[in-house]
């Protein structure tokens, strides 16, 4: 079959012709229009008195599956995935176990199963195998041993793992190319999944000197601790796993430790971004920004920052203490745990010049209508965190968010993505104008913190030749905070670093100090460089 041939499905149905490439080089997956739960109806030739059979559906089995809800926008048919070998032949137990999983998961979920077992299939149909008694046969599914590891399941795995992709740890930049550790685990438990339902199905009987994995069984209790635990007693789980998923475990596929991943900002790569932010300084995203390096925000804390926190700062008031939490004031911190955090009063006093501002208001005041004060009507001495809807608006109109950082053209609050992307302008803007906007920053003082930090540049020139001089994503804003923190702590108060833990955690909003103490790790060795710099520079000298 050429490259151009057409694989006919109908041969009346010019609509139903498949043009594909890889027809006769490949496996490749097609996708057919099918009936979610076909029916052959018979019918009696009146004229020759033959039974004709046509092909229907079931609509009640359709509406049965509408009302489990396991499926969004179920149809009366639905797009099926059929793997076809090198001569356009369906595969039979393969598309068999496609076809189960179509009536049982989405249609995206489907789609990636598809591609997971064409995966297996390429690797299966591309090679040779041996079996028990030594001879060499081309693979099948069926290619399986009395250790598993040697059987196609097992050997699938280990092609998987052999070709991962090599990632920068602190940047996450692909440096080799291959398959990500997520795919290749799902792809896997894919695999898994299609011999299980094999063996259910009777398609193929396993034994102990023919088994494609050993499984292990995990019972699991789910303890309510709402307010009405006392009426259970608790949920009871089990869990299966197998010896195949375990390989994800080991040393090249496990993640590197947590206080590997951190990239905080140099000292001079945090001035460059900083200089950047202030060419749109008192904007929303600009502010975002700030507050992340200053408080330790996360992405979703900052997009959903409450107003009602902002106020002017007091006289001889260094540090407002703030409390955030969905319950509280509507700020989404992570298990929707409440903290409190610092945030310095120039810093205070930016967010509440930029809450107070005229277009900011008068957006909010166009959307909801809201009674905003001015000088003919300055409302008394309400605050603008009192301003709401009408009384008689109430009824019609929607309350507002009640997020301190809203969008530059409506009312909407600023969303993640949003967030994401002008740190990609920065990015891209550093990226391309490096070595000018170096220059500039380095006419920047640093204070003692950086002094200490600046081993990090160190590390810096040992990275990957693939890796900018400037990359950073949001989540860096955050190990920027804390190691900046856990720095100047040390240093002014003069304890060891493990005795800031407790209060960092809590800063940070972590669930125990394990979490935290991944910055501590990180720091370490830059402070034992920094000590030992130390003894041969009087003024680094007395800070000890």
């Amino acid at each position: 079959m050429s490259e151009n041939e057409e694989l006919e499905i109908g041969e009346k149905d010019p609509a139903r012709h498949i043009k594909y490439s890889d027809i006769g080089k490949d496996l490749i997956v097609v996708y057919v229009k099918v009936p979610r739960y076909p029916m052959i109806k018979p019918e009696v030739n009146q004229e020759t008195g033959e039974i004709d059979f046509t092909v229907t559906y079931d609509k009640r089995a359709t509406k049965k599956l509408k009302k489990s809800n396991r499926i969004p926008n179920v149809d009366d048919h639905a797009i099926l995935p059929v793997i076809l070998n090198q001569d356009g032949v369906p595969l039979l137990l393969e598309n068999l176990y496609l076809r189960y999983r179509m009536n049982r998961i989405k249609e995206e979920t489907l789609k990636h199963e598809a591609a997971a077992m064409l995966a297996f299939c390429r690797f299966v149909y591309s090679s040779q195998w041996e079996n028990d008694i030594g001879e060499v046969e081309q693979m099948t599914f069926r290619s399986l041993t009395k250790n598993p590891k040697y059987g196609a399941p097992y050997l699938f795995m280990a092609d998987l793992v052999n070709n991962l992709q090599v990632l920068d740890p602190s940047s996450g930049i692909v440096l080799e190319d291959g398959w990500a550790t997520s795919t290749a685990k799902s792809y896997v438990s894919c695999v898994i999944r299609f011999y299980r339902w094999l063996m259910e199905s009777g398609y193929l009987k396993v034994t102990n000197d023919y088994t494609p994995f050993h499984s292990k069984d995990y019972e699991i209790s789910f303890t309510n601790n709402g307010s009405l635990a006392h009426t259970s007693k608790g949920v009871k789980v089990t869990i299966q796993t197998t010896d195949i998923m375990q390989e994800f475990n080991t040393n090249k596929t496990s993640s590197v430790p947590a206080w590997q991943t951190l990239k905080p900002m140099t000292p001079l790569h945090r001035i460059m971004f900083e200089n950047q932010l202030s060419k749109s300084s008192g904007s929303a995203k600009s502010l975002m920004y700030e507050l992340c390096l200053e408080a330790g925000l996360r992405m979703n804390e900052v997009c959903t920052f409450p107003e009602s926190v902002v106020r002017p700062p007091r006289s001889g008031e260094s540090i407002i203490k703030v409390s955030i939490s969905e319950l509280l004031n509507g700020c989404k911190t992570k298990f929707s745990k409440q903290r409190t955090i610092e945030i310095s009063d120039k810093l205070m006093q930016k967010l509440w010049d930029y809450k107070a501002s005229d277009a900011r208001l008068s957006r909010l005041e166009k959307a909801y209508n809201l009674d905003v004060p001015t000088d003919d009507n300055p409302m008394g001495n309400k605050t603008f965190d009192q301003i709401g809807l009408l009384e008689e608006q109430k009824e019609f109109e929607l309350e507002p968010h009640g997020r301190l950082f809203i969008s530059e053209k409506s009312h909407e609050p600023i969303a993640k993505n949003t967030l994401q992307r002008y740190l990609s302008d920065i990015r891209k803007h550093l990226i391309i104008n490096y070595d000018r906007e170096a220059q500039i920053a380095l006419g920047t003082k640093p204070d003692e913190a950086d002094a200490v930090y600046d081993f990090h540049d160190l590390e810096e020139r040992k990275r990957h030749s693939f890796i900018p001089d400037w990359y950073y994503r949001p989540h860096d804003t955050r190990s920027t905070f804390a190691t900046r923190w856990l720095i100047r702590e040390h240093i002014q108060r003069q304890v060891p670093m493990e005795m800031l833990l407790d209060e960092l955690m809590l800063l940070m909003g972590h669930e125990n100090v394990e979490q935290t103490r991944k910055y501590v790790k990180f720091l370490d060795a830059k402070l034992l460089r920094f000590k030992n710099a130390s003894r041969k520079n009087m003024n680094a000298s007395m800070m000890y």
